[in-house]
């Protein structure tokens, strides 16, 4: 899988038992939250590497990261998101939208996940929890 598939579903809306999980709907969590139609997938502080903020060239704030390739981490959302080829997706943090829904085209890849947001304060939110 290719890291540039992740960026145009990501794009367009714009990934606790050990480090990350998928969760039935409704779980609440501290943490940035995958949110599906019928479960949620949580990335914590363990499963993510390489997080930067960044700005787009018209000035646009964004995140990236990568998945940290493992079991625990990208293998259970890649289970996850596979899962929910088809439907809509969007990104929570503490139970607050990050991103519209978007629909899941296809499997995303671990690399040069990228979040995409108008507010700035939730996405310095999001990196703050992440890079801890």
């Amino acid at each position: 899988m290719t890291s540039h598939r992740w960026s145009k579903v990501v794009a367009l809306c714009l990934p606790l038992l050990s480090a990350c999980h998928a969760s039935p709907q409704g779980a609440s969590s501290d943490h940035l939250i995958f949110v599906g139609q019928d479960s949620t997938y949580n990335v914590t502080p363990d499963c993510t590497e390489n997080l930067e903020q960044r700005e787009s060239e018209g000035g646009s704030p964004y995140l990236t990261f990568d998945f940290v390739s493992s079991s625990a981490c990208f293998d259970q959302f890649d289970s996850w998101i596979n899962r929910q080829i088809g439907k809509q997706v969007h990104l929570e943090f503490d139970g607050v939208p990050v991103t519209p829904p978007s629909k899941v085209f296809s499997a995303i890849g671990p690399a040069n996940v990228r979040i995409v947001s108008d507010d700035r304060v939730m996405l310095q939110r999001v990196y703050h929890d992440l890079s801890q």
